[in-house]
């Protein structure tokens, strides 16, 4: 819908964001084994402090990825693959910005995702993979219509945001844990806040550094390393 200038641009951030999810995996999959075996032998309490601290810690890595992404992907670009100052495979900094909240919120449910499945609750939600798509391909055509490349990322943070964000979690506390669905997202709300919060600084932070070279990209990589402990 926007050429092959915009995808190409687009691809040098959406190889970076892959990467950065693979890597997260690893760690998902890492502890499903042991989640679905506590699952099977612990009791529902003990399973509700084990997901409050893995869901914790793994939100923790998901809020320092999305920091890197926003703060270092103009950088890493400019070094990796153009090697000179000049910015034309660079988005602008709205999408960027966009590219990162979406990376945040997809891939932030990940964990909440496994110990639903782990607890075999399947059948409650068999809708949701569906109305996600359709819900994401009509507001991603609308809105690129109308504001271009933006529009389709926003569609995808729609998407997730109507459905697999909340319904998730709701599924797991309503079926499985018998905790309250809105103390979860109150935490939920004040880990994003923070990570917003944590971007921004980290960004203006980075910005003072010139850019080119690998060693500035390994500073700024320091600098969010240092503002997200």
């Amino acid at each position: 819908m926007l050429g092959s200038t915009v995808l190409g641009k687009y691809s040098n951030y959406l190889l970076i964001t892959t990467y950065v999810t693979s890597f997260i995996s690893l760690i998902t999959g890492a502890v499903r084994g042991s989640v679905g075996n506590s699952i099977a032998s612990e009791n529902v309490e003990r399973n509700y402090s084990l997901f409050k601290k893995l869901n914790f810690l793994y939100l923790w890595i998901v809020a320092f990825c999305a920091m890197c992404i926003y703060a270092l992907s103009d950088q890493f670009i400019d070094v990796v693959l153009t090697k000179s100052s000049e910015d034309y495979l660079i988005l602008d900094k709205t999408i960027l910005v966009l590219i990162s909240v979406n990376f945040f919120l997809t891939t932030s449910r990940y964990m909440t995702g496994m110990f639903k499945e782990c607890a075999g609750i399947f059948y409650a939600d068999r809708y949701k993979s569906l109305l996600e798509a359709l819900i994401n391909l009509a507001t991603s055509i609308v809105l690129c219509h109308f504001i271009g490349l933006p529009g389709i990322i926003l569609g995808t943070i729609i998407s997730n945001i109507t459905t697999a964000l909340w319904i998730e979690p709701y599924m797991l506390n309503k079926h499985y844990m018998k905790k309250s669905t809105l103390l979860y997202f109150a935490k939920y709300v004040v880990f994003f806040i923070a990570t917003v919060v944590g971007a921004w600084f980290t960004w203006f932070v980075c910005n003072k550094l010139p850019t080119g070279g690998i060693t500035l990209l390994v500073a700024r990589f320091a600098i969010c390393a240092f503002s997200h402990s």
